[in-house]
């Protein structure tokens, strides 16, 4: 069983998410700027402008920008703050070992967090196109940037925890 109380869980989960969503955010505009369409922009930044849209606001091109920063970073942190009380549901998930380990444990969260969100969550809310409606890079794109914040989340979120003082 955990031998960390479920509010530390939480709070690590939380930073690491936060953290992690930096990188995610870098390596997603690489990617973007190298694999996509020049005029295509960012699955973040669709979700964003979708949603001001649809809520009849209207913005500049650098408020969206920063809010889909933000937004990016909260949804991050959120997720993460879900990961350690997720793996207590799943016991089978609760190895811990070498980094190579946490990185594909929270990889595997990473991906699920984009099928559930891509696939499920954003759709519903009628903030980003249905996903067959999205071009196979984007998918590709928004899925690595996805491993790359659950790999990272995975290694910190534990090494805080064990860290700690």
């Amino acid at each position: 069983m955990f031998r960390f109380p479920l509010c530390d869980e939480v709070a690590a989960g939380a930073i690491a998410g936060f953290l992690s969503s930096m990188p995610m955010n870098a390596a997603m505009n690489v990617m973007n700027d190298l694999l996509a369409d020049p005029t295509e922009k960012t699955p973040h930044r669709n979700l964003i402008d979708n949603a001001m849209d649809r809520a009849g606001m209207d913005a500049s091109g650098d408020a969206r920008q920063g809010a889909s920063i933000a937004a990016s970073l909260g949804y991050g942190t959120v997720a993460g703050a879900l990961y350690f009380p997720l793996l207590r549901v799943f016991p089978a998930a609760n190895v811990v070992g070498s980094p190579g380990v946490l990185a594909a444990k929270g990889a595997s969260y990473g991906a699920a967090v984009w099928a559930l969100s891509y696939f499920g969550l954003m759709p519903a809310l009628r903030v980003s196109k249905h996903p067959e409606k999205a071009s196979l890079r984007k998918h590709l794109i928004s899925l690595l940037a996805n491993l790359i914040w659950g790999s990272s989340l995975g290694v910190m979120a534990h090494k805080m925890l064990v860290y700690s003082p």
